[in-house]
């Protein structure tokens, strides 16, 4: 497999520098819509808060949380549902590509609302485990079909082929950020 180095990939003139502004743009513009809760669609927002109070759940997840349970969707959906068993907080750390401090707060946070749940392995009482609760499951059902039906609704003003591209394109950057990220973190070990 060819490693990928930045620095070698292309030359500055080989980038429009307009379109390579309005990229760094577009990737600030996803970063900050990404965690920040002040930039969440109200009709998503409002969907979501009606459902989690008509499922008794308001209490555990009001408007203030917003971006704590924006922390647990996406770290839900990373960590691929986090089994019955529990991963280890290293695991949940690397695969949320965050440091195990920045983990470990935000799983405290999470268990504290009830969302999940944090036990010593059988085997090896140093090892700390972190699972889903029920609670932290219908929290996420709820969360996820809010965001769908949010998403669905942006979607739905591309065509299909727009659609098409947009995935390509997407898949495509993500494979060679991953790359470039990959080769960077090789570097430094």
């Amino acid at each position: 497999m060819k490693h990928f180095h930045p620095e070698n990939s292309y030359s500055p003139e080989e980038v429009d520098s307009g379109q390579l502004e309005a990229l760094l743009t577009l990737v600030s513009e996803f970063g900050r819509v990404k965690f920040s809760s002040q930039d969440i669609a109200p009709p998503w927002s409002r969907r979501m808060q009606a459902q989690l109070q008509a499922a008794g759940l308001s209490d555990v997840a009001g408007p203030e949380q917003m971006g704590l349970l924006w922390q647990f969707y996406r770290s839900h959906r990373m960590l691929g549902g986090v089994s019955n068993e529990g991963q280890r907080m290293s695991e949940v750390s690397g695969r949320l590509g965050i440091p195990l401090s920045s983990a470990s707060r935000t799983v405290d946070l999470l268990v504290q609302r009830g969302l999940l749940s944090r036990r010593s392995d059988d085997h090896d009482r140093r090892i700390i485990l972190v699972s889903v609760t029920p609670l932290g499951q219908a929290v996420y059902a709820i969360f996820d079909d809010a965001f769908r039906h949010h998403l669905a609704g942006l979607l739905s003003q591309l065509t299909p082929d727009e659609r098409g591209q947009l995935l390509h394109i997407g898949t495509r950057v993500f494979e060679i950020w991953s790359r470039a990220v990959k080769g960077e973190a090789a570097e430094l070990t």
